[in-house]
């Protein structure tokens, strides 16, 4: 696999972790935006898999939910921290 498909795959991954679990906790992405210190923007481009996460705002999302970094990147299916 290229490069380039490997991170769409980890970005579509990734944002629908993040959805499912924002969801999963009924938070909009306003609310859960301003919990880890970013924008309803940035959580959208996030979900919508346009943009990737660095790696704080990871482990802050991690954080917030309880779960792994394993986890939110779909390498694991444990939801322990």
């Amino acid at each position: 696999m290229k490069t380039n498909e490997w991170e769409k795959m980890i970005r579509t991954k990734l944002g629908r972790a993040i959805r499912e679990l924002r969801l999963a906790h009924q938070l909009n992405q306003e609310e859960f935006g301003q919990r880890i210190g970013i924008s309803s923007t940035q959580v959208s481009q996030y979900e919508q898999a346009k943009v990737l996460p660095s790696i704080i705002t990871l482990y802050r999302i991690a954080i917030q939910f309880g779960v792994s970094l394993d986890t939110l990147l779909g390498l694991s299916t444990s939801k322990k921290l």
